[in-house]
């Protein structure tokens, strides 16, 4: 399997595709990196994981990925065409407030 991790070594969201580099991980290794509690994040350094706890950016960032992109980026026009003018202007106003999360908390 492999895995997408940054510039910086941060494992990365399978979804993401501006990852810098991938992977190839075993499936122990695979595992262990996807088992991980929601506040820590694993980075490759010097040919190994480090489990590391995130900061409260980080941590809003991720909660971000998980429930606002990962339902956001899997809709196609033909579901945005069928919602009504208000359900679109909530939907825009919802996906505002998580871009500006970082800032807002």
């Amino acid at each position: 399997m492999k895995v997408k991790i940054n510039t910086n070594g941060y494992l990365m969201s399978p979804n993401v595709n501006d990852a810098t580099t991938e992977i190839e991980v075993d499936d122990e290794t695979w595992e262990k990196l996807k088992i991980t509690p929601f506040f820590y994040n694993w980075r490759f350094v010097d040919n190994e994981w480090v489990c590391v706890c995130l900061n409260e950016t980080a941590l809003l960032r991720r909660k971000r990925n998980q429930e606002c992109f990962a339902y956001i980026d899997d809709k196609s026009q033909l579901w945005y065409n069928t919602l009504t003018d208000e359900q679109l202007t909530e939907l825009q106003t919802w996906y505002k407030e998580w871009l500006d999360v970082t800032e807002t908390k």
